[in-house]
């Protein structure tokens, strides 16, 4: 993951695609979302959320769309 300088930000890239990749977080779990092409890197405390994510990646979705997972600013 690359990351890009955007005004006074940083975005980190995408490895496989080279987009902009978004990132979302809360207590336990901290990962990047690239939405062109689906690709997501993350972590959490909780092995089993993690596992679930990494499952069934709509599972993060419905998080954001419930605002469980928070974007980074």
């Amino acid at each position: 993951m690359l990351l890009k300088k955007n005004m006074t930000k940083l975005y980190p890239t995408c490895d496989k695609c080279k987009k902009t990749m978004y990132g979302y977080m809360n207590d336990e779990v901290i990962f990047w979302l690239c939405p062109p092409c689906g690709y997501f890197q993350g972590s959490a405390n909780d092995q089993e959320l993690v596992d679930m994510i990494y499952d069934d990646p709509f599972v993060a979705l419905d998080m954001i769309k419930e605002k469980e997972l928070v974007p980074i600013n």
